[in-house]
Parts: C-alpha cells; structure tokens; sequence
C-alpha cells in the first residue's frame, strides 16, 4: 500500500476536520513583518488554505503564495482566499518559485508527506531570503504514543514512523545547512469528545486512515464507538512540533 495519502479523494471534507482551524498567529512572522512591513510569505503544502487565511487577516499587506500539489485541495483554497494570494500547483521538491523569492516559508502539518526530505529541505531553504525564515509546524508522534488515531487505529503507528522525522532529525538537517534554528514540543492533555472523534474518522479525511486497509479501519471505528457506550469523551494527546530557523544574511 502506498504511503502517500490521495488528497483529490479527501478534499471536499477536509474542512470538517476535528481542531483543524485552531491555528496560531506565526510569532515568527510577526518578528519578520517588524523588520520587512511587506514580507512576502510561502505555505508549501498549504492544502486548503486554512492557514493562509488567518494570516491574511492577521498582515492584510503580506503578500501571500500557497503551494500544494493537489489541485483540488488548491481549489477549495482558492474558495476562502481573496484573488491577490497567488495559488501554484507543485511539489515541495521542485518549487516552482525563484530564488530567495520570500521572507518566510512555512510549511504546516505537510513535512510528512514529502516523499524526498532532504531535497524538500534544500527547495524550501531555496526558496528563503537571506535573512529570511522557515518555520515547520507538526504533529510530532514520538511525543504522543496515547493520540486518538494510534490509540484505536493501530496500524497507524508503523505509517507514521515511516513517514515522520523525529524533532532531532529536522534541527539537526536545517543546522546542517547552515540555519539558526529554534524548537520546540508542545504536549497537551485533554478531553476530546468521542461522537466528533467518529464523525472525523468517518470521513477518512485524516491521511493515516486514508492508508490503512479497508480491516483495520472498520475495527477502529468499531473500537471507538465502544468506547462511547462507556462516556462521551476520551483522553487524548497531542504533541506539536515548532521550528523556527532563520537563514544568515
């Protein structure tokens, strides 16, 4: 089974997605747009543009470029961003941006999915000003051993520990060309309710149960709504991942 999630498939939903739109104001754009008031920002693998969005509206004079590879996740996209945020189809590993076209490229929740890594890092770093930022914001699995998806799928484990660098790893790949680099894991705790948990994993919108087979998946379901005849929450973890790494001048 390919490890590489078929998002044409699951676009038209991925919006629907539990905790999705719950992101944060970069605090490192925020210190760049002190220093360059019109700072031009790339999403690589920005999906539906949830991200670009609340940064639209946090520096209305940004200038915004979004790239993904899925053309109907960039289609959704283009529905909730005005006509100034340029859109590009393309792959992390041959950006089809200039050199050093951007003061900060971020690349959220999308690292794993990069097939080539090392390459994706030199594209985005490629990509950065001198001076500029990359930020790589993630879900961080060897942090979180007790997430819903683990927990009651598995099978997911192995996908993941395929596909995702440890936090070491990444620092440690952007030190190793030559960038300032800050991180940091965030952990939390908390009472998930399980009848979204369902809805969400009926769907089949989360890339981890779009790879596991046809089996494991209906058993998770069941195992989770068993888990609802005893309550309507959960325990559930999470674990964030946060670079932050500035290019020298």
């Amino acid at each position: 089974m390919s490890n590489r999630t078929d998002y044409a498939k699951i676009a038209a939903t991925y919006d629907e997605g539990y905790r999705r739109k719950e992101i944060p104001v970069s605090a490192l754009l925020t210190a760049i747009a002190a220093e360059r008031p019109e700072p031009r920002v790339l999403d690589v693998g920005c999906g539906t543009g949830n991200w670009l969005a609340v940064h639209r509206a946090a520096f209305p004079d940004a200038w915004l470029t979004g790239v993904d590879r899925s053309k109907e996740m960039l289609a959704r996209a283009r529905e909730k961003l005005p006509e100034d945020v340029v859109l590009l189809e393309g792959e992390a590993e041959r950006l089809p941006v200039d050199d050093g076209a951007f003061d900060l490229v971020a690349c959220n929740f999308a690292f794993h999915h990069f097939v080539d890594k090392p390459r994706a890092l030199d594209e985005l770093l490629r990509a950065t000003a001198p001076g500029g930022g990359l930020r790589i914001w993630n879900l961080c699995p060897e942090h979180q051993p007790g997430w819903w998806v683990h927990r009651f799928f598995p099978g997911t484990v192995a996908i993941d520990e395929a596909r995702f660098w440890s936090a070491r790893r990444i620092v440690e790949a952007l030190e190793a060309r030559g960038l300032t680099v800050e991180a940091k894991v965030e952990v939390s705790l908390y009472r998930a309710p399980l009848d979204a948990l369902i809805a969400e994993a009926e769907r089949r919108d989360v890339s981890e149960l779009a790879l596991i087979d046809d089996d494991a998946f209906r058993a998770g379901v069941a195992a989770l709504r068993e888990a609802r005849e005893a309550g309507p929450t959960v325990l559930d973890e999470s674990a964030l991942l946060t670079v932050r790494a500035r290019r020298p001048r």
